[in-house]
This record gives C-alpha cells, sequence and structure tokens, in this order.
C-alpha cells in the first residue's frame, strides 16, 4: 500500500522484503504476528512530537494573535535551518520562539505561567535558546538560505520579517 504524509509518498517495504532480509527465516504469518506485537507494545505511536507540535499548543494556551503566530512560525522556521539549534529539544525552541515573539512584539507579558505551568519551562530555561534564535534573525539577511525569510516578507505571513523591531534585538554575541 501507499500512504501520503506531509507530501511526501511513502512505500513502506513488503511482507515478502522482510522475508528475504531475513533469509527465509520467518514465515510471512510470524513476520504479521510481530509487527501487531510490536505496534501493540508501542500503543501505535509511532511518531515524535516536533516543534510544530509545542509551538502550536504553546500559542493555544496564550491565545495569540495572528502576528505573534506569525512571527513565532518565522522564528521556529529558521531554527530549522540551523545545526546548533539541534542541541535544543523541540520544546524548548517552540516555548523560546514564543517568549521572543511576545518580547519583539512587546507582549504584556512575555511568559506568564500558563505557559511556565504547560511547557514546564521558567524564563531561565529559555535564556541560551533564546539568545541562539536572536542571532538568527540578525544574521538571516546574509544567509545563503532566504527561502524561509522571503516567505514571512509577504503580506500573506503578516510581513514578519519585515519587523523593524527585528533589527532593534540587542545582539548577545
Amino acid at each position: 500500500y501507499q500512504r501520503r504524509v506531509h507530501g511526501e509518498e511513502i512505500f513502506p517495504p513488503e511482507v515478502k522484503d522482510f522475508i528475504y532480509i531475513s533469509a527465509n527465516t520467518y514465515t510471512r504469518d510470524e513476520i504479521l504476528r510481530m509487527e501487531r506485537l510490536m505496534f501493540q507494545t508501542l500503543d501505535f505511536n509511532l511518531t515524535i512530537p516536533t516543534l510544530q507540535v509545542f509551538l502550536k499548543r504553546g500559542l493555544q494556551v496564550i491565545d495569540c494573535d495572528t502576528r505573534t503566530a506569525q512571527l513565532a512560525h518565522y522564528l521556529a522556521e529558521l531554527s530549522l535551518l540551523d545545526y546548533k539549534m539541534l542541541t535544543y529539544l523541540p520544546s524548548l525552541i517552540a516555548a523560546s520562539c514564543i517568549y521572543s515573539s511576545n518580547q519583539i512584539l512587546m507582549a504584556k507579558e512575555a511568559w506568564g505561567r500558563s505557559l511556565e505551568h504547560y511547557s514546564s519551562y521558567k524564563v531561565g530555561d529559555l535564556e541560551r535558546c533564546t539568545r541562539d534564535l536572536l542571532q538568527l534573525v540578525h544574521s538571516a539577511p546574509s544567509q545563503k538560505t532566504q527561502a524561509v525569510r522571503r516567505k514571512y516578507s509577504y503580506a500573506k505571513y503578516g510581513e514578519v520579517s519585515k519587523l523593524v523591531q527585528l533589527e532593534h534585538i540587542p545582539r548577545s554575541d
């Protein structure tokens, strides 16, 4: 069978492929039985939470406006382009994107109790990741990859990559 996931076509191996790989050690029924057991053991939970999952939940928690959400998504997408951001958990990057967006847009509360409760992060936990995110924002105009910056410069995405405030964020390097 064929499945479509996020625009990608996936062709999983067929049972006969597993029989071949195992040098005919297992029968079709044994392989299917083991597959069923593995899925049940994993409670059919086959994916890991991504940055997007945490970002979406955090933005729901604060019931933010469109501009804040667009800026948080912009920061999140920028983070996907930088290798050093892999040192952070997706939940921490998402929290830092929300915190940074609230700071940049001068929200009444950049990081409140509800965000702390639902994310389990305190403001101090976000500092290093937030600093790295803001460095990405500063370096975005000079990076080779401009697709994200260009995407968020369109009206459809609130032109958040053009925000004047982004130029006035203090550098932390």
